[in-house]
């Protein structure tokens, strides 16, 4: 069997595939809890400021004595950023009112620990360590508290480089899985490609037409790639070196920073629904992605590649918009608009490691899906810190949430479609393919 026909059924799902996708499949169960472990160990509970009385100043102010020491807020709960400068006595009183003479949280925070008894915000702003809180609990100088969430999002850049770092099963490939066969051949080592391809085959119960490929036929299959290839290895210069590259390599950069800067700021987020339980809409975002991938899936394979990114992107930010104007007491329309959304841009960064590999060549993919996931990281950095922006205009991180994505999913549309596409393994494929579709337009205008 001629080697380029064994190297399209090597791709066929086959049970060799089967077994790969299930071994890879049991850690990344682990790659996502760890991914959203932040939403419960780095949670705000409810706090004020903490009240140095009793021996040792170690008892804690509790139920009715705490509003002689801390001010009510406008909803009458304890104030998180201020303290009286003396007990107010007075207000045990019924119709008691206080001095308004407050200062700051000096000696720390109190923290509500009947739902998180602990969380390294709760860490960090223990009595002694006031100097920690601020970035954490969020208070300004003008009496002002900032909502908590930014702050604990900050912990995301940390917790996401020690999660790739140790757990990311995309940083270190298993010795067991044998490498792709046409990544070899293209790079100078028939030997092991065909020992590859006849593994797979014999796994796939093929192994006479695997037995049927010789060295001869992958060494001739080499020679002719060699031909048109050019150089065996390409820096990451090489995906901006020409026109259609550099088009291909921008729209993705921008698709995979827009996904991530939306998904990880309505992933981590969670606190904002105010009152409905965080374990039970961390339980609903959760099984959304599982309807949200196999529709993904599907689309792929029908509408192709391109529109299913596009739609995902356009629809996850429209979603986005659409929550704007709703007021935070309609929790419950919140967390539907919020669940599609992230459900949409779970859906847009399964199709986007398809349409990416698919869209690269063989000699350049790896440095591409690189490229495109070191923006998807940028993304996930960003998004914490434009969150932060709501202190000064309340509506801006909804706004930039929803608009990068729509833009994103705009310029997708310039990118070529992959759908049923045989893959291209070299730079030369990738400039023919981008002349095909010029003068396939050329001939449209010619007619009309």
């Amino acid at each position: 069997m001629a080697p380029g026909v064994q190297l399209e059924k090597e791709q066929c799902m086959g049970f060799f595939q089967i077994i790969l996708i299930a071994l890879v499949f049991l850690p990344l169960l682990m790659v996502a809890s760890h991914n959203f472990l932040q939403n419960f160990t780095a949670a705000v509970p409810r706090h004020w400021c903490y009240i140095p009385v009793g021996d040792n100043d170690t008892t804690e102010v509790t139920g009715d004595l705490l509003k002689i020491y801390v001010p009510m807020d406008d909803n009458q709960e304890p104030d998180r950023c201020l303290r009286f400068s003396t007990p107010q006595w007075q207000l045990l009183a019924p119709n008691g009112t206080s001095t308004n003479t407050t200062e700051p949280c000096l000696d720390g925070w109190a923290y509500d620990r009947s739902v998180f008894n602990s969380t390294i915000i709760t860490e960090a702003g223990a009595p002694g360590t006031a100097a920690l809180v601020p970035a954490a609990g969020g208070c300004d100088g003008h009496r002002r508290c900032l909502r908590p969430q930014p702050g604990s999002l900050l912990c995301l850049p940390l917790l996401q480089w020690h999660g790739y770092r140790g757990l990311h099963p995309q940083q270190h490939q298993p010795e067991w899985i044998p490498e792709s066969a046409r990544w070899l051949i293209v790079n100078h080592r028939p030997e092991m490609a065909l020992r590859n391809l006849r593994r797979v085959a014999w796994i796939n119960g093929e192994k006479l037409e695997g037995e049927g490929i010789s060295l001869e036929t992958l060494r001739l299959e080499m020679q002719q790639k060699k031909e048109s290839l050019g150089p065996s290895r390409h820096s990451a210069l090489g995906l901006f070196r020409t026109a259609p590259m550099r088009g291909v390599t921008c729209c993705l950069m921008l698709a995979w920073f827009s996904n991530s800067f939306s998904y990880y700021h309505l992933a981590l987020d969670l606190q904002r629904f105010g009152d409905i339980s965080i374990f039970l809409v961390q339980l609903i975002f959760g099984a959304v992605d599982v309807p949200f991938r196999m529709l993904v899936a599907v689309a792929a394979n029908r509408l192709g590649r391109r529109l299913t990114q596009a739609a995902c992107l356009f629809l996850g930010g429209l979603f986005i918009l659409a929550s704007i104007p709703v007021p935070q007491d309609m929790e419950v329309l919140l967390i539907a608009l919020t669940v599609l959304g992230k459900g949409l841009f779970s859906s847009s960064s399964s199709c986007s490691y398809l349409y990416t590999t698919e869209l690269y060549p063989t000699v350049i993919r790896q440095t591409g899906l690189g490229v495109t996931n070191m923006m998807a990281r940028l993304g996930a950095v960003a998004a914490p810190m434009v969150q932060m922006t709501q202190a000064f205009v309340s509506f801006l991180p909804l706004l930039l949430f929803g608009a990068v994505p729509i833009t994103a999913g705009i310029l997708v549309n310039c990118l070529p479609e992959t759908l049923g596409v045989p893959l291209a393994d070299t730079m030369m494929q990738v400039e023919d393919r981008a002349r095909k579709k010029r003068s396939k337009k050329e001939e449209l205008k010619t007619k009309f």
